[in-house]
């Protein structure tokens, strides 16, 4: 049976087949070590194979008797610490748009100056096409889990547009109601 670091370093020599059998080896531990930390399956298998990937990347390194093993695991463990702080950050900052849309959504219907109201249905036909489209979608009162099923895009990325829709809207509605 092959060691772990032989077969490292016959992947970094572009065999396909150490490879294969590095990923099956490591399949269950790494994924399960994953997994712990995560508790999402979506986000342990995303982890797993960037961990995998990283094989790949950098120079080749040279390992003592188990060391690759330890450097696997390292890795992983540092792929889900930044996924669980960029879960954090996206959580923070969904809050904070959520709480802001909402209530200019609502608002909307309420507006109390036509002239405002005009201004901002301008200000929203100036965005670009994916930023009109969460716009509209939101003004429907639509959840971003709806967005992301009609537009057919991930749930990351109707949170960015709304959060770019939100802070463009912001800044333009500023000048406006500043004057």
């Amino acid at each position: 049976m092959e060691s772990d670091e032989q077969l490292y370093l016959e992947v970094r020599s572009g065999s396909k087949a150490a490879f294969e059998k590095l990923y099956a080896r490591y399949e269950g531990p790494i994924y399960g070590y994953i997994y712990r930390r995560l508790q999402s399956q979506q986000d342990a298998e995303e982890v797993f194979h960037e961990a995998m990937l990283a094989i790949f990347k950098g120079p080749a390194l040279e390992f003592a008797a188990g060391g690759f093993a330890g450097w696997l695991f390292k890795v992983s463990l540092n792929l889900s610490l930044n996924r669980l702080r960029s879960k954090k950050r996206e959580g923070r900052a969904l809050a904070a748009v959520t709480d802001y849309d909402s209530a200019a959504v609502r608002s909307l219907d309420t507006w109390p100056d036509p002239e405002d109201l005009e201004h901002m249905q301008k200000v929203a036909a100036s965005l670009s096409e994916p930023l009109r489209q969460v716009y509209a979608l939101r003004r429907e009162g639509r959840s971003y889990e709806e967005m992301s099923d009609i537009l057919g895009i991930p749930l990351g990325t109707v949170k960015s547009r709304v959060h770019l829709m939100v802070t463009q809207l912001r800044k333009e509605m500023g000048k406006w109601i500043a004057k």
